[in-house]
């Protein structure tokens, strides 16, 4: 379906000798985020699903690698067939994974240019944010801040 969208990560996911478990795949898809390399966390993703259909979060995280390619609507898309699935729950590093759920599609919405939507679904990524564990995650909450604001900016509220 998206072999396009991911066709140049399958190269980096076969070098790095990736292993396919969904808990793996996040890793790999983060670390492939940080490195610029969404397609190859897009296919990392994908691979992982095969193996865990019913695992939400793994549809979650591949929406924002999908964001990241210029695909906002796949990305919503993929949204929505996790939130068919079941709610995302867990919050492994202080931030709820609703959270992280509702900030993937306030970024989806933005580059839908749908700001008004966009802003709304990034109050509700903050207030889900959760309890922040230590200084550590700090940047983590200031991102869902930071992405609020850009997108009261593009609607024209703040």
């Amino acid at each position: 379906m998206f072999k396009g969208a991911a066709a140049g990560g399958e190269k980096t996911l076969a070098a790095a000798r990736y292993s396919g478990t969904p808990g793996r795949a996040d890793v790999f898809a983060a670390a492939a985020a940080g490195d610029r390399a969404p397609a190859a966390g897009l296919a990392a993703l994908l691979d992982a699903r095969r193996r865990a259909p019913k695992n939400a979060l793994l549809l979650v995280n591949a929406a924002a690698m999908l964001t990241e390619l210029g695909r906002p609507a796949d990305a919503l898309a993929f949204d929505d067939q996790a939130a068919r699935l079941g709610p995302v729950e867990g919050a492994p590093l202080g931030v709820s994974n609703k959270a992280v759920e509702l900030n993937n599609r306030g970024f989806a919405l933005l580059g839908m240019r749908n700001y008004a939507a966009a802003v709304t679904t990034l109050k509700a990524a903050v207030r889900a944010g959760g309890r922040l564990l230590s200084e550590a995650q700090a940047p983590r909450m200031d991102g869902h801040r930071q992405s609020l604001l850009r997108a009261e900016r593009l609607a024209g509220i703040a």
